[in-house]
């Protein structure tokens, strides 16, 4: 959960850098793919189960990686989106729906995370 609110957190970033430039001229849309991460987050957690519960490699794709524990992003051209006359492709409302599902899976990733921490701290007060 912790990878997946850092990734929610650096892609909102991306999105919130498309935004202030909606009127740049020759601006081209950026995004962290979210298949990519997730993705490649099934694949580390199919492997930790192999290996142990306390080893959790992200390993790099593309546009992601893992540093020191930290999960790091270079955002990439984002969809395909129609050129406007000032070479400018960013459109509303893909960047609506983006920032949308990304909000919700941030905080999908903040329940969970809560949740963890409530029951670790229930067990380690001794109670239910």
């Amino acid at each position: 959960m912790e990878k997946r609110a850092a990734f929610a957190e650096m892609r909102q970033r991306v999105l919130a850098d498309t935004v202030a430039n909606l009127e740049t001229p020759g601006y081209q849309m950026k995004d962290l793919p979210e298949g990519e991460f997730a993705s490649r987050l099934t694949e580390a957690l199919e492997r930790r189960e192999g290996i142990g519960a306390r080893t959790f490699r992200f390993g790099r794709t593309r546009h992601l990686q893992e540093v020191d524990g930290s999960l790091r992003g270079q955002p990439g051209r984002a969809g395909q989106s129609s050129l406007r006359h000032d070479g400018n492709d960013v459109s509303v409302e893909w960047l609506q729906k983006e920032m949308a599902s990304n909000a919700m899976m941030a905080e999908h990733a903040q329940h969970l995370l809560k949740f963890q921490f409530d029951q670790f701290e229930a067990a380690v007060r001794g109670r239910p």
